[in-house]
């Protein structure tokens, strides 16, 4: 009897701390519709369990114009990081965050819907040893013109 609780108890125990680490696993679009230029556009960072404490700190964001960066960068160029610290989201759990990204008209220079790759570079810790690890993750995105207002 005794060794059937400790034995259910043993594999929750076990259970419980992989389900509480998690780290970002995946960028996409957050609703897949194409991003304007000099706009805010959201995109959904995705969440997935580890079986190791993971801590990420920031992401940098590249993007390339087609499909995929050149060798050994994120990008042609990059658009800014995102700061997990003060947005709370260094250690998450499994599911899914937004944040928000300027699409900058100064970089992005496009007449018609232009597809882009945009590459996120997550900057973590981890283990015990805290060991720095970079992740990188790849997204295609649509990218439409910005809309001239004329002057009335």
């Amino acid at each position: 009897m005794f060794s059937k609780a400790f034995s259910k108890l043993a594999i929750l125990s076990l259970c419980v701390p992989t389900l509480s680490l998690a780290a970002i696993v995946d960028v996409q679009s957050y609703n897949g519709l194409p991003a304007r230029v000099g706009t805010q556009y959201t995109l959904e960072f995705i969440t997935g369990n580890t079986f190791i404490e993971v801590a990420d700190y920031y992401v940098a964001l590249g993007w390339t114009k087609g499909s995929s960066p050149p060798e050994g960068s994120i990008g042609s160029f990059v658009s800014g990081t995102i700061d997990l610290v003060p947005i709370n989201k260094v250690h998450t759990g499994a599911g899914s965050f937004t944040s928000q990204v300027y699409i900058d008209p100064a970089k992005f220079d496009v007449d018609d819907t232009t597809a882009y790759t945009l590459t996120a570079a997550v900057f973590s810790v981890e283990g015990s040893t805290h060991e720095p690890k970079i992740n990188i993750l790849a997204t295609r995105i649509d990218i439409n013109p910005e809309i001239i207002k004329l002057p009335a």
